[in-house]
């Protein structure tokens, strides 16, 4: 029984390594590290591994412990043997686990290194959706996050925005502290609701729409089906793929729980819903598994419902569908990307660039998919050239 337990804690932790984020990442170190110390722990019960006793029973042919079910005589060598064996087979698992877990601990080190954050500032709003404001007068800058996330993502380093106009960086529709209501996540209804939040606040446009991730195809549907609200697009990490196939496998490709949700596996909702029962409990562990990241985004990224991150999945990533809107838009769009970004198909991003003159592509050598994070003085620096193609009522708020 003890076992058992303590093998279902690794696998729960397998499953929140996994899912504690919306955005997808490589947890391979954590899973093993979880595999690995789950195996540990129960060898410990199941085998005496660490029972001093245990083992000298084994080697002077004593009578055998009374936790071997059914012994009734001295075990044979070949039993010493496969006992042994199983020994020295659960000790390399977790000692490979513990391995696993320094490396990745190692690279949350060099992440936290990399990443200067602060919360961004400004005024909230309840609205259609959760919104922050920095500033006053036309909007300028419009931020969209990914999926899973909220818009604590964007820091305090984007709050220098608000001198291109007033700022406004919302929660997308489920996520954050936005609405979550029980159905209703297509396409349409992400821009819907969007659309809602800018009149709610008067935001008339035309703005620059900078996103992440998921948040990217939302911008790119906003200027497709409302050309007269977005000047521009600056679209960090775009989850972009030729058609559906490809964007499943691509997914499918990055891990087993993004491929349970690239295949509708059952494991995936089951996983999701544990989270949205013992949301603190799942912002604990994303703390132990995404240790780089700011708190306040690993907390949020477990804000959502399994229906809200299932059915933008769905509707959204897996459509592929944002090659479509982004070949029928009419405003400049630049696409930011990095080399060591396991989510973007760079390929297909440079074919698109190459035909669409309206479309650039910039490349950022070892950038991963929190690009946005890791280099926020980069992607202002993107966001403001795109806001000097405003109109000029925003001059006098330039910076």
């Amino acid at each position: 029984m003890v076992g058992a337990v303590v093998l279902a804690a690794g696998f729960t932790l397998f499953f929140a390594c996994e899912t504690s984020l919306g955005n997808i990442h490589d947890f391979g170190g954590h899973i093993w590290f979880a595999v690995g110390l789950a195996i540990a722990a129960s060898s410990t019960w199941w085998f005496g591994l660490f029972d001093p006793a245990s083992s000298a029973g084994y080697a002077s042919h004593r009578a055998p412990p009374a936790w071997v079910a059914g012994a009734r005589s001295p075990p044979t060598d070949d039993r010493v043997r496969d006992v042994s064996a199983a020994r020295a087979v659960l000790v390399s698992a977790s000692l490979a686990g513990a391995a696993a877990c320094a490396v990745q601990a190692s690279r949350a080190r060099a992440v936290r290194r990399r990443i200067s954050w602060a919360p961004g500032t400004g005024t909230a709003h309840e609205a259609a959706l959760h919104a922050r404001t920095i500033g006053h007068g036309p909007a300028g800058v419009v931020l969209l996050h990914g999926l899973g996330g909220s818009n604590a993502y964007w820091g305090a380093a984007y709050d220098t925005l608000a001198g291109t106009g007033r700022l406004v960086v919302p929660d997308l529709l489920g996520f954050g502290a936005s609405p979550r209501p029980p159905v209703g996540y297509t396409t349409d209804d992400h821009v819907r609701a969007l659309t809602a939040v800018l009149d709610e606040l008067d935001v008339a446009g035309p703005v620059v729409v900078g996103a992440h991730s998921v948040g990217c195809l939302i911008a790119l549907a906003l200027a497709d089906r409302h050309p007269d609200l977005v000047a521009g697009v600056v679209a960090f990490c775009p989850p972009l793929y030729p058609d559906e196939p490809n964007a499943r496998d691509r997914i499918a490709r990055l891990g087993w729980l993004e491929d349970q949700v690239a295949t509708d596996g059952p494991w995936a909702e089951a996983a999701c819903g544990w989270m949205c029962r013992h949301r603190k409990a799942a912002a604990r562990v994303a703390a132990v598994v995404r240790p780089g990241l700011p708190a306040p985004i690993r907390k949020d990224g477990v804000e959502h419902t399994w229906v809200s991150y299932s059915q933008t999945f769905r509707h959204l990533l897996a459509a592929a569908e944002g090659g479509r809107w982004l070949a029928h838009v009419d405003v400049p769009v630049e696409l930011v990307a990095g080399t060591d970004d396991r989510v973007t198909d760079l390929g297909y991003l440079r074919r698109l660039a190459a035909d669409l003159p309206h479309v650039t592509l910039t490349v950022h050598a070892g950038a991963d998919h929190d690009l946005p994070l890791t280099d926020p003085i980069g992607a202002v620096a993107a966001l403001t050239r795109a806001a000097r193609l405003l109109p000029p009522a925003h001059a006098s708020h330039q910076a």
